[in-house]
């Protein structure tokens, strides 16, 4: 199915807001986020099979910036997954009350655009030094057109971690799950028990087993992204959302 004409997409201009996605009625499909929001709808990255036309109940949120907002919409498109992007489905939602909560969001977004101050500090804990390099292209990227800044900290292993945030207050930890000398799991269960660190807000990268997403649930882990994951999208998230926030 083809997505809207471009006529409505201009109408409602897209952000690259990618927002973690739980269904109301339950499933156990956590990898799921947006790749872009608009006061209209948004878009799904999605394996499951949505027959257009179907109604969903969704919860749109990011660890430790936006708390849950409640949408209701409709499947009215659907890209079939290829060599080049992955499957998903758009979401229209009709209801005043929807199209309130998605025009506060695409404004957060254009705040990030107009060059709004922001401050926000993110521990990203990874082995792999491609991806670390991935990461910082990124942000000289986002850091020519903020005013602001998200200050990064990098760390290799969860030891490591642990010891960035004994000197570096974060607002928010991206982990791994496997690297040296102490894994994702073990970092976030020393993150629990420390006091000053015991409510910060997780995300997990994985390409593993649903044991280990069930062990990261029981230390109140929601999001998890699945390698590979889209580096521009998840810090450019973060600095929209950090932006509206600081405000």
């Amino acid at each position: 199915m083809k997505p809207p004409d471009s006529d409505n997409k201009r109408r409602h201009p897209r952000f690259p807001l990618q927002l973690h996605v739980e269904y109301q009625r339950g499933t156990d499909y956590v990898f799921e986020w947006t790749e872009n929001l608009s006061e209209g709808g948004f878009f799904i990255r999605t394996e499951q099979a949505f027959p257009q036309g179907s109604a969903l109940e969704l919860t749109l949120s990011f660890p430790g910036l936006l708390e849950p907002v409640n949408v209701e919409g409709r499947v009215a498109w659907i890209r079939a997954p290829s060599l080049s992007q992955c499957g998903g489905v758009g979401v229209e939602v009709d209801n005043e009350g929807g199209r309130r909560r998605l025009a506060d969001l695409a404004l957060r977004a254009a705040d990030r655009e107009r060059g709004k101050t922001c401050s926000f500090s993110v521990l990203i804990v990874e082995d792999n030094e491609s991806i670390v390099r991935s990461y910082e292209r990124v942000l000289n990227h986002i850091a020519q057109t903020t005013e602001g800044q998200v200050k990064i900290h990098f760390a290799s292993n969860g030891h490591s971690a642990l010891n960035e945030l004994k000197n570096h207050a974060v607002d928010l930890v991206i982990t791994d799950i496997y690297m040296p000398i102490m894994d994702g799991l073990t970092l976030i269960e020393n993150i629990r028990k420390q006091d000053f660190t015991r409510n910060l807000p997780v995300i997990v990268v994985t390409s593993g087993t649903g044991d280990e997403r069930e062990r990261a649930a029981k230390l109140g882990v929601r999001a998890f992204l699945r390698k590979p994951v889209q580096f521009s999208h998840i810090l450019q998230t973060i600095v929209a959302l950090a932006t509206a926030n600081a405000v």
